[in-house]
């Protein structure tokens, strides 16, 4: 499906919701459900969940973080998102860079944006009592509307760091050394002088459970030294703590942090870990939980930063980290990853994809590990809707640059370089039969070539080249070292024997010419630019990208190249394009364009892709059809004719106290659950989230008589996005007050009897003897308009017939009730 910006559309007799006009969608292939860093989760009760990251990504799960849902720039906001709260069991508020804040009503499917009056970054934001307080350095913002208005807080405390409201009146605040406390819902705040010095400028959370009991923390770099406080007098004395997993080399932060007794602390924490051969630092995440008020902690890891951490009611633990990671814990043992990349080390900020046809492939890249380099494969027999991961080791910071399947060949070879001990770095070539589950090397150089690209012209015939100016021309098994008179980014064969290079070195000309398969080399016109990469359509017509959003295009074989007007500065790092014409080139902050007429004009895409990270490889199947990937194994898909999930009906009849609703859906392909989207005035709200996909049907109860109600169903895909059905609306109809049989009945001692009231009232229920003696008054009090039952225990009351009665307002009515023991 396309992106959800709730567009109706009526095509023929089905009707469905389309993202935008954009014709093609993008789908995140790798990781699911997708790859964007999370910055913060929070519950909204115990089954809903929303977390909130970068690029206004907003993730939600209505079964308590067991699977997501995945929305991008959502309300058009492409900055990142850094925090988010709970106001009540539907609603949240989320705040982010710019000044951005959003709230939802409907447990995250419908947003709105909130003006906050600043553009300063909003850095955290906590609500108590529909009072909220937002901050962001010198920033503080206030709500005493449950989010909907905010206004800024004079002499408040700055610069900020964090914010924890512990009720309606009470919170605290953290500044770089101190720690503030409200009384009067964040009108003013007074320092705490007992808090010991904090000594750090980063941003460290602070957690209170109720006015006296919380914990505020601090980072303290490598040593061990305490770096929390926890406190039970509501801030008078605190006792020092330390989080901390205890290895000398490692350095801690704590991201988020939830203390809900005592007995029930849990965090999330970044450790970074720095390799003292290379000086290079690595970021892991970790995961703190104390049953002794911080005192000591149970930890697991993490293999990427955790940077937010929420728990439900019955101790769902959920915590959110970089590339889209997720993991859910329901016990001191159980952490497990639910969401996000599978990648166990750091990536290289390069992947490159190859395809052997449209559904046979692979993307690849190296993956840090001191003093390994593991190298990443990630393959697909199935066009890439299912991608399967492995490893294979290089010895001593080895790694791997590019990857290409030859023409006509099922083989697929990789280019890369190793460093055994104590030999100096070399070149290698390696070959894998089973698409890249396994390699071996064909070729091992005497040297670091510095080879960068690799393509082959036909099954056994291929050149690898670099920006050393040196090349290597593989025929079958034989490779032989050859020279370019230039730097070499990028590679391509217009025909069997012609080659093309492109690169970025000092020489006044940056595109190399082979007409003997790479054997010998010749510069060629081209306008003055530094080229990235090359590909062909045709033999004759092609295109070549690069810094600044530089493009060029041939049509005699590479011959000589004419500048192309680029719709983008951005430097452009890939290209792809079809026989047909049809191409795509993609590069630095998630840019994408698109040809096609072969090259001679491009633009944007009408549709963005969901991530704005640097893009470093496309390849193109067919018009409006790609693959594209980046830094972390980021695989997006991109194509026109993704199926969506389509309503072929969708009806609302109105029934006494309720409505019932009924759908049917012409395609269910990608279907994975239906939520119920209920509007009545100015109150919106998800009344069934979740849903099966099987279910067609749906009850809603207790409705008001004589209100109008409207609903609206969503049909949530597999990718996350969804398809909003028209408009059904309804008139509950109007109703009487009435007492309905009890159940059960005959009964012995208990039986539950039931009512109606169309109004609110003040409602009378007795129990008479067959003399018209009262027994029992069961209920004298107001009720709210719908319906209604209370229990009558008879426990010594003698068997016989006796009378139910129920007076509200004009209605006098009775029911009969017989009691057998």
């Amino acid at each position: 499906m396309k992106q959800p910006w709730l567009a109706a559309l009526l095509a023929a007799s089905i009707l469905t919701l389309c993202a935008d006009s954009a014709r093609g969608q993008w789908t995140w292939q790798y990781p699911t459900p997708q790859g964007n860093n999370l910055s913060d989760v929070t519950f909204l009760n115990d089954n809903f969940a929303i977390a909130v990251g970068d690029l206004g990504t907003i993730m939600t799960s209505y079964d308590s973080g067991l699977t997501w849902k995945a929305l991008f720039r959502t309300n058009s906001v492409a900055t990142k998102l850094t925090r988010i709260d709970r106001v009540d069991d539907l609603s949240a508020v989320a705040v982010g860079d710019a000044g951005v804040i959003l709230k939802t009503t409907t447990a995250g499917i419908i947003w709105t944006t909130v003006p906050s009056g600043t553009t300063a970054s909003l850095r955290d934001v906590s609500f108590a009592g529909g009072t909220g307080i937002a901050v962001g350095g010198s920033v503080m913002l206030r709500s005493t509307d449950s989010g909907d208005t905010w206004s800024p807080v004079a002499g408040a405390p700055s610069p900020v760091y964090a914010v924890d409201m512990a009720s309606a009146l009470v919170g605290y605040c953290r500044t770089a050394t101190l720690v503030y406390k409200t009384t009067n819902g964040g009108l003013t705040w007074s320092v705490l002088p007992s808090v010991p010095a904090l000594s750090t400028s980063f941003h460290t959370p602070i957690s209170f459970q109720n006015e006296s009991d919380g914990i505020v923390t601090f980072y303290t770099g490598d040593s061990f030294p305490p770096n929390a406080y926890v406190t039970h007098n509501g801030g008078s004395s605190w006792t020092a703590r330390t989080i901390k997993s205890g290895f000398s080399e490692t350095s801690t932060f704590v991201t988020d942090i939830e203390y809900r007794s005592s007995s029930n602390v849990v965090s999330s924490v970044v450790e970074s870990i720095c390799d003292t051969y290379t000086g290079s630092c690595q970021n892991y995440g970790r995961y703190y939980r104390s049953a002794n008020d911080g005192a000591t902690w149970n930890i697991d890891w993490a293999t990427r930063a955790m940077n937010g951490v929420a728990m439900s009611n019955p101790g769902v633990v959920l915590t959110v980290g970089d590339m889209g990671v997720i993991h859910r814990s329901i016990g001191p043992s159980d952490f497990v990853q639910v969401a996000g990349t599978a990648l166990s080390f750091i990536a290289d900020d390069t992947a490159q994809l190859a395809f052997h046809d449209n559904d046979t492939g692979m993307v690849i890249s190296s993956q840090w590990d001191k003093p390994l380099r593991l190298s990443g494969v990630l393959h697909t027999t199935v066009g890439g809707s299912i991608w399967e991961l492995s490893y294979w080791g290089l010895d001593y910071y080895g790694s791997i640059q590019d990857v290409a399947f030859p023409v006509g060949s099922t083989d697929a070879y990789a280019l890369g370089t190793q460093q055994p001990t104590p030999a100096p770095q070399v070149s290698l070539i390696l070959k894998s039969t089973d698409n890249g589950g396994s390699w071996s090397p064909i070729w091992t150089g005497t040297q670091d070539l510095q080879l960068r690209a690799l393509e082959f012209g036909s099954a056994s015939h291929g050149v690898a080249v670099g920006p050393a100016g040196k090349a290597l021309v593989i025929d079958g098994a034989t490779v032989t070292p050859v020279t370019i008179p230039t730097a070499i980014q990028g590679v391509a064969f217009a025909d069997a024997s012609t080659a093309v290079a492109v690169g970025i070195g000092a020489t006044v000309s940056r595109v190399m010419r082979s007409a003997d398969g790479g054997s010998t080399w010749s510069p060629v016109v081209s306008p003055a630019a530094l080229y990235v990469d090359v590909d062909f359509a045709t033999p004759s017509i092609g295109v070549t990208v690069g810094v600044s959003g530089a493009i060029a295009r041939t049509i005699d074989g590479g011959i000589t190249w004419t500048s192309v007007t680029s719709p983008t500065s951005s430097t452009l790092r890939a290209v792809s394009i079809d026989a047909a014409g049809y191409g795509m080139a993609v590069g630095d902050g998630g840019t994408v364009i698109e040809t096609s007429n072969a090259g001679m004009s491009w633009s944007y895409l009408a549709s963005a892709p969901p991530t704005n990270t640097t893009l470093t490889d496309v390849v193109v199947f067919g018009a409006q059809h790609a693959l594209v990937a980046g830094p972390e194994m980021t695989v997006l898909e991109y194509r026109e004719n993704t199926i969506p999930t389509l309503f072929a009906s969708f009806k609302a009849v109105p029934r006494e106290f309720g409505a019932e609703l009924s759908w049917n859906v012409s395609t269910d392909e990608k279907l994975a659950s239906f939520s119920v989207l209920r509007t009545s005035g100015t109150d919106q709200r998800v009344i069934a989230p979740g849903l099966p996909i099987s279910a067609r049907s749906f009850v809603d109860r207790d409705l008001v008589p004589g209100q109008r109600y409207q609903y609206e169903l969503l049909a949530f895909d597999k990718d996350g996005s969804y398809t909003q059905s028209p408009r059904a609306t309804v008139m509950v109809p109007a109703a009487a007050a009435e007492l309905l049989p009890n159940q059960p009945n005959p009964f012995n001692p208990v039986t539950t009897i039931r009512f109606v009231v169309p109004e609110k009232m003040r409602v009378t229920i007795s129990v008479h003897d067959v003399a018209g003696r009262v027994v029992a008054t069961l209920l004298d009090d107001v009720r709210e308009p719908g319906s209604h039952e209370i229990t009558w225990n008879a426990n010594g009351m003698a068997s016989g017939v006796y009378f139910a009665r129920m007076h509200a307002g004009k209605t006098d009515v009775s029911q009969k009730m017989v009691l057998l023991k």
